[in-house]
């Protein structure tokens, strides 16, 4: 079972989840030849700014889920009028600066990221789509390889089913690709973003 994060979730109880999300993220094993998001944010503690802002935001915008008891969580908005508001927008953009060591070097990683194309979120807007989009899709570690990814992409599909749209995401490691993909997302294009840095953009 898949169920929405409480928006009244205690401030404790943020942080400690977004500590658990940025370990996982951080502790990750990237494939060889591969950098990902970890080429740009290069400490723990500055994974956890970011991942508490990111994980925040969608606490309180409504856009945050998570399995039963807490295996994973997942990031999810939509065109049907599930967004992360403005006001934590900003909030995420300004602990995005810090994580990434400033306002110039966030512009920066922002322009490496759209390289090759331009984002999967550029493209849909670009056609006009409506979409789920798979902001964030974590399985803490003492967890994974135990289905809860699975769990969460199907919860997806379903979301995307009712309102006959298409899903996107995008990822940063060949192998987290290649479970996305046996998980039934179609590859839609490897952009290369910077040396041993690889953006791998899917649709379904």
């Amino acid at each position: 079972m898949v169920i929405q994060v409480e928006k009244t979730l205690s401030e404790e109880k943020i942080s400690s989840i977004a500590q658990d999300i940025a370990d996982a993220f951080f502790d990750y094993v990237y494939s060889e030849g591969e950098i990902g998001m970890k080429g740009y944010i290069t400490s723990r503690k500055a994974m956890y700014v970011f991942m508490r802002a990111v994980f925040s935001a969608a606490v309180k915008s409504g856009c945050a889920w998570q399995t039963e008891n807490g295996e994973g969580y997942l990031i999810m908005t939509d065109s049907e009028g599930n967004h992360i508001s403005f006001l934590h927008t900003i909030q995420e953009m300004l602990a995005e600066s810090e994580a990434l060591g400033g306002f110039m070097k966030m512009m920066e990683y922002s322009r490496i990221s759209s390289m090759d194309g331009g984002t999967i979120s550029q493209e849909i807007f670009k056609r006009n789509a409506r979409y789920v989009f798979v902001d964030l899709l974590v399985v803490l570690k003492q967890y994974q390889h135990t289905g809860h990814m699975r769990q969460l992409m199907e919860f997806v599909y379903q979301h995307a089913q009712k309102y006959g749209i298409m899903v996107a995401l995008e990822t940063d490691d060949l192998l987290k690709a290649k479970k996305y993909e046996h998980l039934g997302m179609i590859l839609y294009r490897v952009r290369n973003c910077g040396e041993g840095y690889h953006v791998y953009d899917f649709i379904r």
